[in-house]
Parts: structure tokens; sequence; C-alpha cells
């Protein structure tokens, strides 16, 4: 495949200068479609469709449809590869999922109620906080998680999102105002994330997987997006074991791809295992807040 994306790019150079040539649309769709033979047979209606489709909903003239065609060829082999392996190699993770989001659940229980009732007694506004979200195949779900700033503020502007696409505990300058004095704390401990499991034992969300991202951050040909969503997002994964609001966009997409391409389920339990650890080095490299603003 990657050969077809070489020799399509050694038919463009000729063209780089005009954009005369009818044919070009033409040879784009072509790659496409041969771009889905690296997939298994029963996605290939899905993806010529969904190609096509952003092909034409492309701005831009024939050479950015041209790009599109092989930059699609380019991924296309990996993304075969998490396709075919797909019913196999996830089914055991769609089963463990809900179950050890119930266990949990239940374990956890306790201390949502107290976070919950520490976030009303503080501020004013519901203890949970809720936004669209990506999942699977780009489909939006609603993505919970405990309010950790004002309510009055937050109407104003959605909660901040770090590097690795979670809330907190490093926000952008001029957030802390914003926060209150439990959503620091929950922040700081990543304790904020857990109604996420709810996500999880309604199969919106895994345990484990890329951060969901924001429709309104993601742009329609982005192709690192469409393969980060080829799986389920996660409530960890490995930018949250591997510095967290540390690490680069460009470093956290390269771990969300990674994961995606390289996904057993061993390598989620160590993600699990190595959770807990990661978020108690955060905490204690987190230096105390410059202020408390006690103002509701």
């Amino acid at each position: 495949m990657k050969v077809i994306a070489l020799f399509g790019s050694l038919i463009a150079v000729p063209l780089l200068v005009t954009e005369a040539s009818d044919w070009l649309p033409s040879l784009a769709r072509w790659l496409t479609r041969r771009a889905a033979r690296a997939l298994p047979p029963e996605f290939h209606e899905r993806y010529i469709e969904e190609w096509s489709g952003e092909l034409d909903a492309l701005p831009g003239g024939k050479l950015t449809q041209l790009a599109f065609a092989l930059r699609v060829c380019t991924h296309a082999p990996s993304t075969g590869c998490v396709l075919r392996g797909t019913p196999a190699r996830l089914g055991m993770k769609n089963v463990l999922d809900p179950l050890l989001a119930s266990v949990f659940l239940l374990l956890a229980a306790p201390a949502m109620l107290v976070i919950a009732l520490a976030i009303r007694l503080t501020s004013h506004g519901p203890a949970i906080y809720r936004d669209r979200r990506l999942g699977r195949d780009g489909q939006e779900f609603t993505f919970l998680k405990f309010r950790t700033m004002r309510s009055v503020l937050m109407t104003a502007a959605p909660e901040p999102i770090r590097a690795d696409n979670t809330s907190g505990p490093s926000a952008p300058p001029g957030h802390e105002l914003r926060m209150t004095k439990v959503g620091h704390l929950l922040r700081q401990s990543a304790l904020d994330e857990l109604p996420q499991l709810f996500n999880v034992l309604i199969g919106s969300m895994s345990l484990v997987g890329p951060r969901p991202h924001r429709a309104s951050a993601t742009a329609r040909d982005d192709t690192n997006a469409r393969r980060r969503m080829l799986v389920k997002p996660g409530l960890t994964g490995l930018c949250q074991i591997s510095g967290r609001s540390t690490l680069s966009t460009d470093e956290t997409t390269q771990l969300d791809i990674g994961y995606v391409e390289a996904w057993s389920l061993a390598l989620d339990l160590r993600i699990l295992a190595s959770t807990a650890p990661a978020i108690l080095r955060s905490i204690a490299l987190q230096r105390p807040p410059s202020q408390w603003h006690s103002k509701r």
C-alpha cells in the first residue's frame, strides 16, 4: 500500500504547479478504493463510503483531495491490522470492562458520595459535569466527571483540558481562578474522573484506551483522530501513566496511536496496575496552589 502511495506521489509531482487536469479527483477515488483492500472485506463498503464523503467535503482544490487519498493509503495497513483483530482481540475486553467497572463502582461508591456532597456544600451547581465527546467511530456520547469549577463561570466556557485531553491539575493560566478548593484536590488525585465508570458500564467508554476528544477540537480530515477512534476511549491509558499534563500534543497523539495498534489484554492490565502509582507520583510533584479562593 505504501508503494501505491509513493506511486501516487510521483504522478502528482508534475502537477504541483497546476490543477488543470480533470482526472485528479478520479485518481483520488481510485486510491481510496485501493486502500480499502487493506481492510477486512466486511469493512470495504463502509470505509469507501466514508472516505468518499470526506473527499467531497474537503475544502480546497484537486490536489487537496489527492493528498488526502495518499494519507489514507499510507495508514490503511495499520488500520486494517486493528480492524482485522477487533472481533477476537476485543471480545474479552468488551466483557471485562463492564464487570470490572461494576466492581470499581461498588468499591468507590462511598468515596463518590462524599465527593458529591463536598462539591454541593462548597460551591453552587451540580456535582456532575457533563460534556459531549467523541467515542469509537466518531460517535458522540455524554462524558461524565465531577465538577471542579464554579458553575457560573462554566456557563461561559467549558472545563479546561490538559495536554493528555483530561481536566487539570495543570490547567492553563487563568483557570485556577475558576477552580474550587475541592476541585483542585480532585484534579490532583484524578478522582474527578470516577463518574466515567458509569460511561464504561453503559459501553460508551472502556477502562483503558485513548482519552475522548471534543468534536470541536477534532478536525474532520485528521487521520490520527480517526485512528484513535478505532477503539473506545478510556478512563485511563498510556498518557495517564506516562506523564499526564507534562506531555506535548504530539507525544499524546503518538501514545494513543501506539496503544491502538499494539493493544493486548496484557497491555491493558499493565496500564491499570500502573495508573494508581502514576497518580501518586503526580501528586507528589504538584506544588500547592498560589492562593485559595473561598468566594463562591
